[in-house]
């Protein structure tokens, strides 16, 4: 087939779909928060981050920063900072096959997650501007990409693996993921911040998302 994706993306995706396991931490969690890289994710979870801070009485984020952040939405290995927060995860991943199996999603109890996602050109440009040091390859020799996915942390193949395999997940349990857009968020972070807060089940007062 002339337009059959490169082996080397296909062995790539299989590994990830078959070897990260992390999705079965998933399920100790009330919502997830996953995300393509440079897409928003530090400056998304800060704004809700201070807004739980508002609504539960605790202290706001020190700094803006992903490790700022980790006491409210965390990583899947963090433990618990404040207890009476809902917990929250984070990811970049691409979740294990097992995420399509409505069995396996009862038995590991997978919670709602919040997909952000970015045009794609603005996700590369970010990322290259960000890593230009240690990728060292012109811009047009880092949008050709690596479909084994061993040179660079992002790029258009990861990009193509990271969407297809949420897609599906997103299409097959369109209640379980709810996409939210960087351009509309930038447009209306509020709206944003509601959206996730239903989605997870997770109420915010409003003075909280205006803080």
């Amino acid at each position: 087939m002339p337009n059959a994706p490169p082996e080397a993306f296909l062995k790539k995706d299989r590994k990830e779909r078959w070897t990260n396991f992390s999705v079965l931490r998933h399920g100790a969690f009330d919502g997830f928060f996953v995300s393509s890289k440079n897409s928003g994710t530090h400056w998304m979870l800060y704004m809700f981050s201070v807004a739980l801070a508002e609504t539960y009485g605790i202290p706001r984020p020190v700094y803006f920063s992903e490790n700022a952040t980790r006491p409210y939405i965390g990583f899947a290995t963090d433990a618990p900072v404040f207890e009476q927060l809902p917990r929250l995860g984070k990811s970049h991943s691409i979740p294990h096959q097992l995420a399509n199996w409505a069995w396996a999603r009862k038995l590991v109890k997978l919670p709602p997650y919040v997909l952000c996602v970015r045009h794609p050109m603005g996700i590369l440009a970010s990322h290259y501007a960000k890593w230009q040091d240690d990728i060292q390859v012109s811009w047009l020799e880092y949008l050709r990409g690596d479909p084994a996915g061993k040179r660079f942390r992002c790029d258009p193949y990861w990009i193509a693996r990271f969407w297809n395999r949420w897609g599906e997940l997103s299409a097959a349990f369109p209640g379980g993921v709810k996409v939210l857009h960087y351009e509309a968020t930038q447009a209306n972070p509020r709206a944003a911040l509601e959206a996730m807060a239903q989605h997870w089940g997770v109420t915010l007062t409003r003075e909280a998302i205006t803080a």
